[in-house]
């Protein structure tokens, strides 16, 4: 493979691309400008909703498409415009909620991509782990009603996100992945707090690495010419897939290990693997 055949760079958002503020640092957006001119196709695969990482990504963002809510759909930049989407159908939606409700663990529903900045709610305390959530996005959250240990959930949607109370969060993720053999169960880093722990539920076909692979295809890119770059365990498939990897500074330090450590989200960590990589 030629050193200056296409490629494909993609960087978790929120703790990686961006820094502590939510801003995107001078070098990194110099270095994305950069590889934009030399055949490097840019994208950005967050778990945000479209909605979501549009209130911190704008049209001078320089990238090329926006992987969103973990893989759920895809966009391009900066119009916006969805190429691709998947959804979970309603049986497995209530599935996963008659779980969580039998473990009266809180959880939100998230409406089908584009909409996935949508949610319902269930919350079996207060003040409750979504308290904050609700708060954030009141205009377009609303209460679920439980009958008889479900709900009833119609269409489709984009996933389900759990948000447990302190307790082992290995142990539970280990036990809601045999209680949802059916779909992936995925432990992230609540991007709200920088501490407490969600389990996001997604249908089998839904991952980064999955959205990943899709869209390097439709672009023509050769696996060898993939890259990536994250923060936390909700990108260890888009590290496993790429052909290269790093991890920031600021991520779990068995990640670093595992797939090679560049400075934090705070000293241009991006830029840092964008070197590395030698893009």
């Amino acid at each position: 493979m030629e050193a200056n055949a296409p490629a494909l760079l993609l960087s978790d958002l929120d703790g990686t691309l961006l820094d502590s503020n939510h801003a995107l640092r001078p070098r990194v957006r110099a270095e994305l400008e950069r590889i934009g001119t030399s055949g490097v196709t840019r994208a950005v695969a967050t778990g945000r909703s479209l909605y979501a990482a549009q209130r911190v990504l704008d049209a001078s963002t320089p990238i090329d498409y926006l992987i969103f809510s973990s893989g759920a759909g895809i966009a391009s930049w900066p119009a916006a415009t969805m190429i691709y989407a998947q959804a979970m159908p309603s049986a497995s939606v209530e599935r996963a909620a008659a779980f969580f409700i039998a473990e009266r663990m809180d959880f939100l529903v998230h409406d089908a991509p584009p909409d996935s900045h949508r949610f319902a709610y269930v919350a079996f305390s207060s003040p409750s782990p979504v308290d904050r959530r609700v708060q954030m996005y009141r205009e377009h959250a609303r209460e679920l009603s439980v009958a008889g240990g479900a709900i009833a959930w119609p269409g489709t949607a984009t996933q389900l996100l759990a948000m447990p109370r302190e307790g082992d969060h290995t142990e539970l993720h280990r036990r809601v992945q045999s209680a949802l053999t059916a779909q992936q169960v995925v432990r992230t880093t609540s991007p709200l707090n920088d501490g407490s722990l969600w389990l996001e539920v997604f249908p089998p076909q839904v991952s980064k690495d999955r959205a990943a692979a899709w869209l390097a295809a439709r672009l023509g890119i050769d696996g060898t010419r993939t890259y990536a770059v994250g923060n936390d365990f909700n990108d260890e498939s888009l590290l496993s897939w790429a052909a290269s990897a790093r991890v920031v500074g600021n991520g779990p330090a068995s990640l670093r290990a595992r797939f090679g450590s560049v400075p934090s989200n705070d000293a241009d960590g991006v830029a840092h693997a964008i070197a590395a990589f030698g893009l």
